[in-house]
C-alpha cells in the first residue's frame, strides 16, 4: 500500500491532510513531512471524514498537533472502517455530540498509539467516543484536560465506549479529565482491560449538580461488561495501574463498577490512593476507592489507601449480589466520616458473600462504627487476615473495628482488642488472636504496591495457615519459609527484582525495565533508566530524574526536584514546595500544594500549579499554563501558549503574553462580556466586573493590543 505525505499545515488545498485523506485508497498510510515538526494543522472548516481503512502517523514530524480550533471535531470514522492514529497530538476538538476529537460510528477497529489528546470537549466522550461492536486499543498515550458536557449520564471525560465493544488501554496516562459519569472513561456493556496505566486527578463531580444522581466513577465508570439482556461473562480487568486523587459524586472515587451476573471484575497489582467521593444530589457518598455491584469482584495483590467518603465504604463499597474476594491486599488509612458522627466501613462496606484472605486492614477510620468492615449480613469469611488499629467514633466504642463477628477461616489477628476504657471490643471472628502485628508505616516494600511490613516481633510472622495455597505475598515475594505469615506481607521474603531503598539518604539507579519504586524516608536521589518508570519520592527532599521513556514521577512529601528528561512524562510535586522540569517532549506537570516552580522546557507541555503561589514557565513549544489556586506568575516562553483563567482562583501575572500567538482561555462558565480591561502603568489588567476580581495582569503590553480575539472559551 502507498504512503502519502502531508507537506502543508493548511486545512485545504495542495499538500494538506484533508487532500491526502481524499486521495488515499484503503490500506494507505498518511505521513507528514519532517518540516511540519512542532507545527499545528488547525481545521478551519469541517471535521475530517475517514471512510476507508487508513493509518495516520506523525512519527516523521515530532510534536505535530492536529487541532479542531475549538470549533470542530477532528475525525469522524465511518461504520466498518479500521483507523490507526500514531505519534500526534490531538487538541482543541469540539463536538456537542459524541467525541470531541474522534467519533467512531460503529463496527470499527480503532488503534491509538503514542499520541496525546489535550483539551478536547465532546458531549459524550471529551476526546474519543466509540459506538457499538468496535475494538478500541490505546497504547502509550496521554489524555489531559478533556471534558464531556453531557448531563444525561452517558459521559466520559476522555473516552466514551458505547455498547458491545472490546477496549484495551495500556501504558497510558489520564489526567485532569472531567465528565458527569466517568471522569476519564465511561464504559457501557463492553469488555475493558486497563494495564500499566495511571489515572490522576480526574473528576466526575460535575454530576453532583444534575437533577438525577450522577457523578459516579472519578477515574472509570462501568455499566456492564457484556449485553445485560444476554450476559456472557464479560470481563473488566485492571492490572498494575494507579488511581490517585480522582474525585466523584455519590459513588466510586477511583472506579465505579455496575456489572450484570455473570460479569467479572478483577483488580490486580494496582494502587488506589487519595481518591474522594463527595455527596451527590441524593446525599450519598460511597466507595472511596472502588464501588461495585453485581457480578464477581476479585481484588488481588493491590493497595487501597487514604481514600475518603462521607457515608459508607472509604476503601471499597460492595453492594447487593456482588460476590467478593480480597487476596494479598492492603486497606490502609481509608476514611468514612461525615464530620458529624456518621460514617461506617472505613475500609470496607460489604453486603454479600465475601472471602478475605491474607489481607491487611489497618489504620482506617469511621465517624460512627466499623472502621475496618461494616456488613449487613454475615457471609464474610476471614482467613490469615490482620485487622489492626482501626478507629471509629469514641475510643470507648466496642464496635470500632467491625459491627459483626464474621465467619472464621482460621489464623486471623486483631489488635488492640480492647477500648480505651478496658472494655473488650467486638471480635472480627470468634477465635481471632488478639496480638500486636507490629506493622511498619505504609510504604513501597517492593513489588509495585504499598504494604505494611511486619517488623521484628510481629505476632503475624509464621502464624498463618498454608492451606490457602498462596505461594507469594502481595508484592510477589515467595512465601517459602515453611509457615506463611498473616496478612499481605511475608517477612523476610524477597520481592521480585527491583531497586532497594532504606529510610535514609539513598542514591539509586533503576534497572533498564518498567520499574515502580518508592524512595521511603530520607533525601533520595533516584535515576530512572530505560523503560517507563513510576517513582514515588515519599518523605524527604528528593531528586527524581526520568530517562529515555515516558515516566511517572511523584515527589510526595517535602520539597523535591523532579526532572522528566526525555519522552512524554507525568510529573507531580504533591506536598511541599517543589521544582519540576519537564525536559524534552510533551510533558504534564502538577505542582499541587505549596509554592512550586514548574518549567515545561522543550515540547508542548501542560503545567498546573495547584494550590498556593506558583511560578510556571512553559519554555519552548506550544504550552498550556494553569496557575490554578493562588496568585501565580506565568511565563509562556516561545511558541503559541494558552493561559487558563478561572473565577475564584487568585490573580495571576503573565510576564510575556504575546498578542497573536498566545491566548487567554476562559473556563468554568466565564465569558468575555463579564470582563473589564484596563491599563495600569505598563501592564494591562483583566478584571471580572461583576465580582471586582482581578483575573490576570499582563505585564509589558498595552490595552490597545488586547481584545476579544485574544480570548477563547473552554
Amino acid at each position: 500500500m502507498a504512503t502519502l505525505t502531508v507537506t502543508s499545515t493548511a486545512d485545504l488545498g495542495s499538500g494538506s491532510l484533508r487532500e491526502a485523506i481524499a486521495a488515499a485508497v484503503p490500506g494507505d498510510t498518511i505521513a507528514f513531512d519532517a518540516g511540519l515538526a512542532n507545527q499545528t494543522i488547525a481545521l478551519a472548516s469541517t471535521e475530517l471524514e475517514i471512510d476507508k481503512n487508513l493509518i495516520v502517523d506523525g512519527a516523521n514530524a515530532a510534536g505535530l498537533t492536529l487541532s479542531g480550533s475549538n470549533s470542530s471535531r477532528i475525525f469522524r470514522i465511518a461504520s466498518g472502517v479500521d483507523f490507526a492514529l500514531r505519534n500526534v497530538t490531538v487538541a482543541d476538538g469540539l463536538s456537542g455530540d459524541r467525541g470531541g476529537a474522534i467519533f467512531a460510528q460503529g463496527q470499527n477497529t480503532l488503534a491509538i498509539e503514542n499520541s496525546r489528546f489535550l483539551n478536547n470537549t465532546g458531549g459524550q466522550g471529551g476526546a474519543i467516543a466509540v459506538n457499538s461492536r468496535s475494538n478500541l486499543t490505546i497504547t502509550n498515550s496521554q489524555f489531559d484536560g478533556n471534558r464531556s458536557t453531557s448531563t444525561n449520564g452517558f459521559s466520559g471525560g476522555a473516552i466514551s465506549i458505547f455498547a458491545f465493544n472490546t477496549t484495551t488501554i495500556q501504558n497510558s496516562d489520564f489526567t485532569n479529565n472531567q465528565g458527569v459519569n466517568g471522569g476519564a472513561v465511561y464504559n457501557l456493556l463492553s469488555g475493558l482491560t486497563v494495564q500499566n496505566s495511571r489515572f490522576v486527578q480526574n473528576d466526575a463531580t460535575p454530576g453532583a449538580s444534575t437533577t438525577n444522581p450522577n457523578g459516579f466513577g472519578g477515574g472509570i465508570f462501568v455499566d456492564g461488561a457484556s449485553d445485560r439482556n444476554d450476559p456472557d461473562s464479560g470481563t473488566i480487568l485492571v492490572q498494575n495501574s494507579l488511581f490517585d486523587s480522582n474525585r466523584s459524586a455519590g459513588r466510586g472515587g477511583g472506579v465505579f463498577f455496575f456489572l450484570y451476573d455473570p460479569d467479572v471484575a478483577r483488580i490486580e497489582g494496582s494502587t488506589f490512593v487519595n481518591n474522594e467521593v463527595i455527596l451527590d444530589v441524593a446525599g450519598e457518598s460511597q466507595g472511596g476507592g472502588i464501588w461495585h455491584t453485581d457480578g464477581q469482584l476479585m481484588v488481588v495483590n493491590s493497595t487501597i489507601a487514604n481514600n475518603r467518603v462521607s457515608n459508607r465504604g472509604g476503601g471499597l463499597f460492595a453492594f447487593e449480589t456482588a460476590d467478593v474476594s480480597l487476596t494479598n491486599s492492603t486497606f490502609s488509612g481509608n476514611i468514612a466520616d461525615d464530620g458529624n458522627g456518621g460514617g461506617v466501613g472505613g475500609a470496607l462496606r460489604l453486603s454479600s458473600t465475601t472471602e478475605i484472605t491474607n489481607t491487611t486492614i489497618a489504620n482506617n477510620r469511621a465517624g460512627s462504627n466499623a472502621a475496618a468492615i461494616f456488613s449487613r449480613t454475615n457471609p464474610v469469611t476471614l482467613t490469615n487476615t490482620i485487622v489492626a488499629n482501626n478507629t471509629a467514633g469514641a475510643d470507648t466504642n466496642t464496635d470500632r473495628q467491625t459491627n459483626i463477628t464474621f465467619e472464621d477461616g482460621g489464623n486471623n489477628l486483631q489488635f488492640p482488642g480492647v477500648t480505651s476504657s478496658g472494655t473488650e471490643e467486638r471480635r472480627i471472628t470468634d477465635s481471632v488472636a488478639i496480638a500486636d502485628p507490629n506493622l511498619s508505616p505504609l510504604q513501597d516494600n517492593g513489588g509495585g504496591i504499598l504494604t505494611h511490613a511486619l517488623l521484628p516481633g510481629s505476632a503475624a510472622i509464621d502464624a498463618g495457615q498454608n492451606t490457602v495455597d498462596l505461594t507469594a505475598d502481595g508484592r510477589g515475594a515467595l512465601r517459602t519459609d515453611g509457615q506463611i505469615d498473616i496478612g499481605a506481607f511475608e517477612a523476610g521474603a524477597i520481592p521480585p527484582e527491583g531497586s532497594t531503598f532504606t529510610p535514609n539518604d539513598d542514591t539509586v539507579t533503576l534497572e533498564n525495565i518498567d520499574d515502580l519504586a518508592s524512595a521511603l524516608a530520607g533525601n533520595d536521589l533516584v535515576f530512572a533508566s530505560g523503560g517507563s518508570d513510576t517513582i514515588f519520592g515519599n518523605s524527604g527532599n528528593d531528586t527524581l530524574v526520568g530517562n529515555s521513556d515516558s515516566d511517572f514521577l511523584s515527589g510526595d512529601r517535602n520539597n523535591d526536584l523532579i526532572f522528566g528528561n526525555q519522552q512524554n512524562d507525568l510529573l507531580v510535586g504533591d506536598a511541599g514546595s517543589d521544582t519540576i522540569v519537564g525536559g524534552r517532549d510533551n510533558d504534564i506537570l502538577f505542582g499541587n500544594t505549596e509554592n512550586d516552580v514548574l518549567f515545561g522546557d522543550l515540547g508542548n507541555d501542560s503545567l498546573f500549579g495547584g494550590q498556593n503561589d506558583d511560578t510556571l514557565t512553559g519554555g519552548d513549544g506550544d504550552d498550556r499554563l494553569s496557575g490554578d489556586f493562588g496568585n501565580d506568575s506565568l511565563v509562556g516562553g516561545n511558541g503559541s501558549d494558552r493561559f487558563v483563567l478561572a473565577i475564584g482562583r487568585g490573580s495571576d501575572t503573565i510576564a510575556d503574553f504575546e498578542n497573536g500567538p498566545d491566548l487567554l482561555v476562559m473556563t468554568e462558565g466565564l465569558t468575555f462580556d463579564r470582563l473589564t480591561i484596563t491599563q495600569d502603568g505598563e501592564a494591562t489588567v483583566v478584571t471580572v466586573a461583576d465580582r471586582n476580581e482581578i483575573l490576570v495582569r499582563l505585564d509589558g503590553i498595552g490595552i490597545d493590543l488586547i481584545g476579544a480575539e485574544d480570548f477563547a472559551i473552554e
